[in-house]
């Protein structure tokens, strides 16, 4: 019985406070997360090596995928450019194209790749991109620019159940992307925000930083949605582009982005 109560109550800690706690309790957890940080290293090099071999065979555009065409002023994000990156969801973005939605909200939107995304997809729509890291503000606003949807795009920092609340009250038909690292259980409560049963939805559900968040938002979303569950899976060769000329290991490695297995919701309203 003590087992299971102090398994319930690491669970429910944050993520930083678990991982402190399991590298003091658990010798093969230190060896495990040891050998993890050492297959990441070795893949940060493998990964530069392949850009170093892709990115003079681009026209620094992503090259694939449901965001070809999307032009980077640099050297991209994790390796973006080969438009693999979270493949799993490319037909869930297959699916949303052509809605009628008024309004586009990127919660989590890092340097701006959905951002941009979205607006080329659906280029009448305003996109309001929240990201908590002011750094990557500047990165957004100069892909936003480069990419000619900069005055559609407005660009604030942290999000919270407030100010989603106020962002999509006067939508009728919104969509929203979300990534927040396990903020997601604070952030999409339809018992707060009620406009929420009217939006469509992808959302990264991050069961390690927070578990129990698949199931409380399964439970907040199943009767006003129908959700569909997209599990993670490894990058294959035959997931790589044609058109670029790189040895198969390091295909693996550029499009490898060191994942634990996961999931995405990508959810429809119902109305």
């Amino acid at each position: 019985m003590f087992r299971i109560i102090a398994s319930r109550v690491l669970a429910a800690l944050p993520a930083l406070v678990r991982k402190t706690v399991w590298w003091v309790t658990d010798a093969e957890w230190r060896r495990e997360f040891g050998e993890v940080k050492k297959r990441i290293r070795v893949l940060k090099k493998r990964k530069i090596k392949a850009l170093q071999k892709i990115y003079p065979q681009t026209r620094k555009e992503v090259i694939s995928g449901p965001f070809q065409g999307i032009k980077f002023a640099d050297r991209p994000f994790r390796m973006k450019i080969l438009g693999t990156y979270e493949k799993e969801l490319h037909q869930c973005f297959e699916q949303i194209n052509g809605k009628p939605y008024d309004l586009i909200v990127d919660i989590g939107a890092a340097e701006g790749y959905y951002v941009v995304g979205l607006a080329r997809m659906f280029p009448e729509v305003p996109v309001i991109a929240f990201e908590a890291n002011p750094k990557l503000h500047r990165a957004c606003l100069e892909l936003c620019k480069l990419n000619d949807c900069l005055d559609r795009i407005t660009i604030k920092g942290l999000c919270g159940p407030e100010d989603l609340i106020k962002s999509i009250e006067l939508a009728t038909y919104p969509f929203i992307l979300c990534d927040i690292e396990g903020a997601e259980w604070e952030v999409l409560n339809p018992e707060l925000n009620p406009d929420l049963y009217k939006a469509d939805l992808i959302v990264e559900i991050h069961e390690d930083y927070r578990a129990g968040v698949e199931k409380i938002l399964l439970e907040r979303f199943e009767k006003s949605h129908c959700i569909n569950i997209i599990p993670s899976v490894d990058r294959t060769l035959s997931d790589f582009p044609t058109e670029i000329i790189l040895e198969d290991d390091l295909k693996l490695a550029a499009m490898d982005e060191t994942r634990c297995k996961m999931s995405w919701f990508c959810m429809h309203s119902r109305r």
